[in-house]
């Protein structure tokens, strides 16, 4: 239990507290009595609460329920309130007002957030909280980042199919858009606590806060708060406590756990509501209910039932406040009076923080007001001094505890009467001096199961013959006694104390007789042993005499809590592989478990002995755990979420699961980290050996992309545009975002240096054409790297680019036809599900992990450049020897002009070289076949280049009596044949070539020689 206490002064103080989980059940809860209620009374739909035909609260706490009007239509075959209709009481639940929302608004500082359709984002892993519009596309997950405990967002749009993980915290939102099949999870243990300022209407077959579609989850996790109205459409899924302070509308087939509030309510045709009142105790209310204490109900009172009139120890008693459900009220500070109600006795505060005053001498009445660091117990001591040996009688005492200000909240009277008498036993740890200190040490330390320990008793108080109050030394030879335990925590329990092997009773009818030798009136009780845990009180009377006591509450701690099983909950033959110490874990080591799935671990209490301690849980405490990260180094340890468990016998039972990467070490505790109010030194103690827990791993990639672009062309091609067979690259390299992620979509963030384990090859990667044009693409990875990056920087996200791809859209004939007209390149990339999947299994499964198997991915619609079917023409000139001959060059592209198919000018062609001398990428300018008089060094080429894709290549004059012809051939350059053209319609490409003639003779007459000249 929470807060420290020296030996046991604390411990039956907090034992109380333990008997019942401690809840924080704020006056919050008071304005959801029931699954359903108004806050409202008015006209029409204000106050009123109306069922569609046969909806259904399924649970309700009272068929009467806080509205003015209860309508249920009139074609409803089930009972609205299950067992009956339900009925209106003509009250309203009080208001819950969180204060003006323009307190929370946002300033937009974060700017937008944009997550593609089928894509994982996050929000909030800067410095920034507040948001102007957050947009997640269809089908697309948003991580909230736990930064944060606050965000502000003026526009959240969750599109159809969208997934939203929220972690504990306030969100502020303007306007909320729910679409269709939207999930809302809630990731961790606490509230998410949403507040929406305008109208909110959820989409139909929507899940929030559920496992599963029809199955209700913790409603403690979500609160959401309307400002405006809020509906829900059909079949919808939601667990949480809604409050609108509109009217609310919940949609019909829908399936509703937890509790709603608003100013008129509406349960349409077969809903159903289920009440979750644990829920109001668990929940984080956070500020909406500032500096309000919990509803207290009655105080519960402990303490012992006989006592001794002059013991200076008196008799210790605890208060504590309880609402309700018998549950403690942790956050009490009203004011008490406690009353022994016969004008007698004397209190002090033995426990507790606030102010205290014992008001008049001897007069049996006191008062204290608790403070908030009480949590709601406080201990205090009552002194009796009445009666002598000359009035031997005992007195009862009945006391009487109540709220000062309010009489009707009162104790529960379960305690039991004190019996007061002038002398008794006296049972304590160590021998008591004659005459003893005041006040006398009753305090038992804590002892631990199965080890023996000892008790002394004394004979104590005032006789006829000696009216001294101290131990009676006249007692003294074997005396028969009845001993008996009385259990505090548990109140039942399988085992008993036994005393040199002999069980003491279980309660004072059923004590038991053991010969007990007193010296001057003391006696050692030894080798006592109790072989469980719990806190109890020992007894002891002499026959029927009413000479009698009981120590104060002793706790008996378990030795050892150990873990002994840690399996996967779906599969519990898969047990935890990870080596123990002193061997240390290794990234190597086998995979366990994904990160989020649940495991199932088992925990025994044991006694030194080594037995099992059967009450063990049963005392009110529970099992938590403690963990360590062992691997990687550097890394985060968010901790356990605990999905459920529970103790009996001794064992507990429970699924657990850890979020991250990695492996850690597993301690089991108590929960608390103090038991039943011993203090956390003494709690520490119980021995609890560590666990090696591993190898956890991913769960599923989630995937993204930048937006690839394809460049025109390769190398240092200027054009824009690409010729079939021509080879392109990617101005814009394509690069993939891989992102590791739990079962519980969180970011796992310890997935890097030697746990990531995907090796990032892509292989197997492929690429298809998408516009399905002319040509066939072609792929040359020959020259291409993929590059993995951040796959070192611990952050749960890595990235693969690729460079150096060469694609092309190869020639499907040499002659073009209808398709080949200019096409913009459209492709994918393919990534095999094999790339996507590293070496423990851990592979890309679709949108948000849902696939059933692994899958590939698709880089869609990868698009820049043009390609054209093109070709390089050169055409014959002729011409006087003693000129130059200019023969016509041209790049042309097929295309339709007009309707028509054809070639034509490509006048974008400024990029295609040629050249007198070879070079590479460059088509060569070559001279052969020479005729007549022209031979070899009688002419050469010049090339000025292309305008407008269109050039003249001179060859000069040759000179008189030279004449003759040559072949001028433009040769492309190795694996550059993209304007080769099947010129002799032979199935072959061939590059251009025209003949050049000088000289041409017409006899005597004048001869007239014509050339075209090409600028």
């Amino acid at each position: 239990m929470v807060g420290a206490a020296s030996g046991n002064l604390g411990s039956s103080l907090l034992s109380m507290m333990a008997s019942t989980a401690p809840l924080l059940v704020s006056q919050c809860a008071a304005s959801f009595p029931n699954a359903m209620q108004a806050h409202t009374l008015g006209n029409g739909s204000v106050g009123r609460i109306m069922f569609g035909r046969d909806a259904r609260l399924t649970n309700p706490s009272d068929p009467f329920l806080f509205a003015r009007r209860i309508q249920v239509q009139n074609q409803s075959t089930e009972l609205s309130c299950t067992t009956q209709h339900c009925q209106p009481n003509n009250q309203a639940v009080a208001q819950l007002d969180p204060g003006p929302f323009d307190d929370h608004r946002s300033s937009g500082a974060g700017g937008n957030l944009s997550v593609a359709a089928g894509s994982n984002g996050i929000l909030g892993s800067g410095s920034d909280f507040q948001f102007d519009r957050v947009v997640v596309g269809a089908g697309a997950t948003l991580n909230l980042s736990p930064n944060h405990t606050e965000y502000r967002i003026n526009l959240l749009d969750l599109q159809a199919g969208a997934r939203l993980n929220l972690v504990a915290g306030d969100y502020w939102i303007s306007d909320w858009l729910v679409a269709e099949d939207v999930e809302l999870n809630v990731i961790g243990s606490g509230t998410a606590r949403l507040f929406v300022e305008n109208d909110l209407a959820i989409g139909d077959r929507t899940r929030f806060n559920s496992p599963a579609m029809g199955s209700g989850g913790d409603a403690s996790q979500l609160l959401l708060y309307g400002y405006g109205d809020i509906s829900s459409g059909r079949e919808t899924t939601l667990s949480g406590i809604l409050y609108a302070q509109g009217t609310a509308s919940l949609g019909g087939g829908s399936v509703n756990v937890g509790a709603i509030a608003g100013a008129g309510l509406t349960l349409q045709r077969e809903g159903l509501y289920t009440y979750d009142a644990a829920a109001l105790g668990r929940i984080d209310w956070g500020a909406l209910c500032p500096g309000v204490g919990s509803a207290v109900d009655h105080f519960k009172l402990q303490h012992v039932t006989s006592a001794i009139f002059c013991d200076s120890g008196g008799v210790n008693v605890t208060v504590s406040a309880r609402d309700l459900l018998d549950d403690l009220v942790d956050d009490y500070t009203g004011s008490i009076t406690l009353d022994t109600q016969s004008g007698r006795g004397e209190w002090s505060l033995l426990a507790g923080g606030g102010s205290f005053a014992n008001g008049a001498a001897d007069n049996g009445v006191a008062t204290y007001q608790f403070v908030a660091a009480d949590l709601g117990v406080a201990e205090f001591r009552l002194t009796y001094n009445d009666g002598t040996p000359l009035l031997p009688l005992a007195a009862s005492v009945t006391l009487l505890v109540y709220q000062s200000d309010d009489t009707g909240i009162r104790d529960d009277a379960s305690s039991g009467a004190i019996d007061f008498s002038p002398n008794g036993f006296t049972l304590t740890a160590t021998a008591l001096p004659n005459p003893p200190s005041a006040p006398i040490d009753k305090r038992i330390p804590t002892q631990v199961a199965a080890v023996d320990f000892e008790l002394h008793i004394a004979a104590f108080g005032q006789t006829e013959e000696d009216p001294r109050c101290g131990v009676i030394e006249s007692y003294e030879g074997i005396k028969n006694l009845n001993l008996w335990i009385e259990r505090v925590v548990p109140v039942a329990g399988p085992r008993r104390v036994t005393l040199d092997g002999t069980p003491l009773g279980d309660g004072e009818p059923s004590a038991t007789v053991h010969g007990i030798e007193f010296t001057r009136g003391q006696a050692r009780l030894v080798n006592l042993n109790y072989k469980d845990v719990g806190e109890l009180r020992i007894g002891a009377r002499e026959g029927t005499l009413p000479i009698r006591g009981e120590t104060e509450g002793v706790v008996v701690r378990p030795y050892e809590l150990r873990l002994t099983r840690v399996a996967e909950a779906a599969n519990g033959a898969n047990l935890n592989p990870a080596p123990q110490p002193p061997t240390l874990v290794s990234p190597a080591d086998p995979l366990f478990l994904a990160a989020g799935e649940p495991m199932a671990l088992e925990v025994q209490s044991l006694d030194a002995e080594g037995d099992m301690t059967p009450s063990f849980g049963g005392e009110g405490e529970g099992v938590g755990f403690d963990t360590a990260l062992l691997q990687p180094l550097g890394g985060v340890d968010p901790g356990l979420v605990s999905l459920s468990g529970a103790v009996s016998g001794g064992l507990y039972s429970g699924q657990q699961r850890w979020d991250e990467v990695g492996s850690i070490s597993l301690q089991a505790r108590i929960e608390d980290g103090d038991y039943l109010g011993i203090g956390t030194l003494e709690t520490a103690a119980i021995v609890r050996s560590p666990v090696a827990v591993g190898r956890f791993v991913p769960a599923y990639y989630g995937l993204g992309s930048n937006v690839p672009v394809l460049r025109n062309g390769d190398g240092g091609w200027a054009c824009a545009f690409t010729y079939q067979g021509q080879p392109f690259g990617f101005q814009t390299d394509p690069e993939i975002t891989l992102t590791a992620f739990s079962r519980v979509n969180s970011i796992t963030r310890n997935y890097g240096n030697e746990l990531w384990k995907l090796a990032g090859t892509l292989a197997a990667r492929t690429y298809s054409d998408e516009a399905g044009q002319g040509g066939d693409l072609q792929v040359d990875s020959s020259g291409a790297m993929v590059t993995l990056a951040g796959d070192n920087d611990l952050d749960g996200i890595g990235s693969l680019s690729i460079s150096g791809e060469r694609l092309s859209y190869d020639k499907r004939s040499l002659r073009p036809g209808a398709s080949d007209i200019p096409f913009s390149a459209r492709l994918a990339l393919e990534l095999a599900a094999s790339d996507l999947t590293d070496a423990d299994g851990t592979c890309y499964r679709g949108v948000a992990g849902a696939g059933a198997s692994c899958e590939g991915f698709s880089l869609s619609a990868i698009t820049g450049t043009q390609i054209r079917f093109g070709r390089l023409v050169i055409e014959p000139a002729y011409g006087p020897e003693i000129l130059p001959v200019n023969l016509p060059v041209r790049v042309e592209q097929w295309d339709q002009v007009a309707g028509q198919y054809g070639f034509v000018t490509n006048a974008a062609d400024g990029c295609t070289e040629l050249s007198v001398a070879p070079a590479a990428g460059v088509y060569s300018i070559s001279l052969s076949d020479y005729s007549g008089n022209l031979v070899s060094g009688e002419t050469a080429p010049a090339w000025p280049g292309l305008v407008a894709g269109v050039g003249a290549l001179n060859l000069s004059a040759p000179g008189i009596g030279n004449e003759g012809s040559v072949r001028v051939t433009l040769q492309a350059p190795p694996a550059s044949d993209w304007l080769l053209y099947d010129w002799f319609t032979l199935g072959v490409a061939a590059n251009p070539s025209a003949t050049a003639t000088f000289g041409i003779f017409r006899g005597e007459e004048p001869v007239i020689y014509r050339r075209e000249v090409y600028r």
